[in-house]
């Protein structure tokens, strides 16, 4: 998506500027969802850069859920693979924005390819003039795609734009795709929450700067879109990823906040703690790895979070989480507590098991995710051979 040489908005496709019909590739397709497998079309020449099945796929798989029921823009469309990828995966509408000619015969011909009319609309401008009238309507996205000219200050100019504007919805995230080692600084009120590289492109994900002191019109309607997940998680378990997953269907961001607790001995510390489950969960953009000292409920209030995520294995579980959440309630009324149930095949999980088993030699690899399970596996090995190393040096 998107031109490699010049302003979008400035220099049209040689090919199309001479009236001539542009060649039509077919090499990318829809990766997932209800138009899986369609092939889309894409205008052929130097001047096309299309985004690659791959990179999409990244994206994509980043986001995971977020792209059902929202309210999509893809600003600088070509072909338009982006937002069809999004509209294919449950997208309520994606609006086009796309100013040549030829890109917009092929965005056409790739919707009714992919018979997902009723979702798609499209507007003939550049992308500045676009935002622009978007903005006049007080249209709202929750996903956005930017993809503009490589050779251009148009991405710059973009999130400027969405910054001083209305435009992103509370907890909306920008992707916005960029030359290797050329990402522009962000205006204010906007922050990277993550950076992948694929070859010579980077894939930004952007998103509304969060501060405890100035709530966001989100927190100020009590929606509650941040909340935190608590806990010691030594080690991270399956259980511990399967209510993660389960809270990012319900919220725009979650916390995962490591608890320092001085009067337990853990395996891990909580600097490897962190970096293992920043590795797990690194596609994931709208999650946020700390750590934290005190209680609970005030750390949620210092993260600007509004709900706190506790997940329930058996009842027992349950009498002890319900004092507890009265207490926080008690403490801090503005902090609800939303108990979510483990999953059935990890009802018996728990961190403790997890490491008794692997103390003893036993199987791990169905109880916590295999990047766990490797960490696990050499940490408890490494415990051995410092044992051994001690006791062979007692008289």
């Amino acid at each position: 998506t998107g031109l490699d040489t010049a302003a979008q908005s400035q220099i049209p496709n040689d090919s199309l500027a001479r009236g001539r019909k542009p060649d039509m590739g077919s090499d990318m397709r829809i990766v997932s969802g209800k138009a899986r497998g369609h092939k889309l079309k894409v205008p052929t020449g130097r001047s096309v850069r299309p985004t690659s099945d791959r990179v999409r796929e990244a994206i994509f798989s980043a986001l995971g859920d977020r792209p059902s029921g929202s309210r999509v823009l893809d600003l600088f469309a070509g072909s338009g693979a982006l937002g069809l990828e999004a509209a294919s995966r449950g997208a309520r509408e994606v609006v086009f924005v796309e100013q040549a000619a030829g890109s917009r015969a092929a965005l056409a011909a790739n919707i009714r390819a992919t018979r997902l009319e009723e979702r798609c609309r499209t507007i003939a401008s550049d992308a500045l003039r676009a935002l622009t009238k978007l903005e006049a309507q007080k249209e709202r996205f929750d996903l956005v795609f930017l993809d503009p000219p490589y050779e251009s200050s148009l991405l710059s100019e973009a999130l400027l734009h969405f910054a001083k504007s209305d435009l992103l919805s509370d907890g909306g995230i920008i992707v916005a795709e960029h030359p290797k080692g050329r990402r522009p600084e962000p205006p204010g009120g906007l922050r990277y929450a993550r950076t992948k590289r694929y070859g010579d492109t980077e894939i930004s994900f952007v998103e509304r700067t969060v501060s405890a002191d100035t709530p966001t019109r989100a927190r100020k309607a009590g929606m509650g879109r941040v909340a935190i997940y608590p806990g010691s998680f030594d080690p991270f378990t399956n259980g511990h990823l399967g209510i993660a997953k389960r809270a990012l269907a319900v919220f725009d961001k979650l916390i995962i906040a490591i608890a320092i607790n001085s009067r337990k001995q853990p395996l891990f510390s909580v600097q490897e703690r962190m970096k293992m489950i920043t590795e797990l969960l690194e596609g994931e953009p709208r999650v946020e790895i700390h750590a934290f000292e005190g209680l609970t409920v005030a750390y949620a209030i210092q993260a600007g979070a509004s709900v706190i995520i506790r997940g329930l294995r058996a009842v027992a579980d349950f009498e002890y989480e319900l004092q507890m959440a009265n207490m926080n309630r008690k403490l801090q009324p503005n902090v609800e507590t939303l108990f979510m149930m483990t999953s059935e095949p990890y009802f018996f999980v728990s961190s403790q098991n997890v490491k008794e088993v692997a103390s003893f030699g036993g199987d791990i690899s169905e109880l916590v995710p295999p990047l766990i399970a490797e960490h696990v596996v050499a940490k408890v090995a490494e415990l051995r051979r410092l044992s051994g190393q001690t006791n062979a040096a007692k008289p």
